[in-house]
């Protein structure tokens, strides 16, 4: 019964005020927004491009960060060792015919390669993207091993027709070894 006469009295005394006497100033002020300029969405003309190279010298590609390889002693990516063109016939390396100083010829694809002097020395092709036709380059890991532990890292790369400077080993003097790109299988479309 309490709460019977408690909920009435209520309802009469807010009924007693009328909206008149409430005044404007006396509600709490609402927050202020800041007023949101819209920007123009600008259409990308063209994506802006990965960075490819950097200014880091290195001399084993462990120097360099993720995703860069110590070429020609810069860190570099492989998608730089091609040029950019808008419009071009698009290639895809297949297998690349390799002729050792060893006197042995390999014809290997991406990923694969060989090793010599009991594998203190080994190498592989890079795998790589695209590129344009007539800008076949075949990057080339070199690493240098001693019982099984890679202690150096680096890649070439070579042209066909090319040969590479003479490799050499820090811990074994005689070792001196050379590739030459005798051809290169790619298809292009």
């Amino acid at each position: 019964m309490k709460h019977i006469l408690l909920i009435i009295l209520v309802l009469f005394i807010v009924s007693c005020v009328s909206p008149e006497d409430i005044l404007v100033e006396d509600l709490p002020k609402a927050k202020e927004v800041p007023e949101v300029k819209e920007q123009p969405i600008e259409e990308p003309v063209d994506a802006e491009p990965i960075q490819e190279t950097t200014t880091q010298s290195c001399k084993f590609s462990s120097d360099c960060e993720r995703g860069f390889y110590c070429i020609e002693t810069q860190c570099k990516s492989i998608e730089s060792l091609n040029e950019k063109k808008q419009k071009c016939e698009q290639c895809t390396f297949q297998t690349a015919t390799i002729l050792t100083s060893d006197g042995e010829t390999y014809t290997e694809g991406q990923g694969k390669g060989s090793y010599t002097y009991a594998g203190a020395l080994e190498w592989k092709i890079v795998p790589q993207g695209q590129y344009c036709k007539g800008d076949t380059k075949v990057p080339i890991t070199i690493f240098k091993r001693n019982y099984d532990e890679v202690f150096g890292d680096e890649v070439i790369v070579l042209k066909k027709g090319e040969k590479s400077e003479v490799l050499t080993h820090p811990l074994i003097d005689e070792l001196k070894f050379t590739l030459e790109i005798v051809d290169i299988q790619e298809s292009c479309s």
